[in-house]
């Protein structure tokens, strides 16, 4: 829309022509509207190639195995809807507003911009970099946390550790204090503790959570 509206002295003049031609305002708007949304469905397949090559290169960056959705129907309709809606609001407002122009004025070349028009563009504009600068920041931050996350240390060697469930007799703290006695013997074994969550836990419940053999 930003592009649209800053060549739109340039496309009045050929607004102009077509409608010295015979052009309706109504076919001005389609075309209006037809390149944009060819526009939005160029940017969307060049980023699906893009998606395409580099999710392995993610994946492997962040240690995590996303899958690819490009064989799923749902995907393909989903984002060709979305391209459709982004194409149109894109070309809404040059489609509107350079199909509307004076064909005298054009002729002549007096073409002057409100001051409504003059600050609609200027927000575009404005709402474009802060747009941009917020990405970049964003960005900017999840790279600074996958790195934190990579490289922080737990003050534990995950490897090394072997936790058990405390059931039955080991709830009693006599019992649990007599267990760690015995085992604190054993060769291999360091320190013993307990605790009421799994050090590595990516997430902390309140309520019990449930369990079952050969969970990870």
């Amino acid at each position: 829309m930003n592009l649209a509206t800053a060549r739109s002295v340039k496309r009045a003049k050929e607004v102009g022509l077509r409608k010295v031609v015979g052009s309706s305002r109504l076919a001005l708007i389609s075309q209006f509207f037809c390149e944009a949304i060819a526009y939005a469905f160029i940017a969307m397949i060049f980023s699906t190639i893009l998606f395409y090559f580099f999710l392995p290169a993610f994946n492997q960056f962040t240690g995590k195995q996303i899958g690819s959705p490009l064989m799923n129907p749902s995907f393909w309709t989903s984002i060709t809807v979305l391209t459709l809606i982004t194409g149109m609001i894109a070309g809404s407002y040059p489609a509107l507003y350079l199909s509307g122009l004076q064909l005298v004025r054009v002729l002549k070349d007096v073409l002057r911009f409100t001051f409504a028009s003059i600050l609609f563009r200027k927000g575009l504009t404005v709402f474009q970099f802060v747009l941009s600068i917020f990405l970049i920041i964003a960005t900017l931050v999840m790279y600074r946390q996958i790195q934190y996350t990579q490289n922080v240390h737990l003050g534990f060697n995950r490897e090394n550790i072997l936790y058990i469930q405390m059931e039955g007799e080991l709830s009693n703290p006599d019992k649990y204090l007599r267990f760690k006695q015995e085992a604190s013997h054993l060769p291999g074994i360091v320190m013993i503790d307990r605790s009421s969550e799994v050090p590595h836990a990516m997430d902390f419940v309140i309520a019990d959570p449930i369990n079952w053999e050969g969970k990870e």
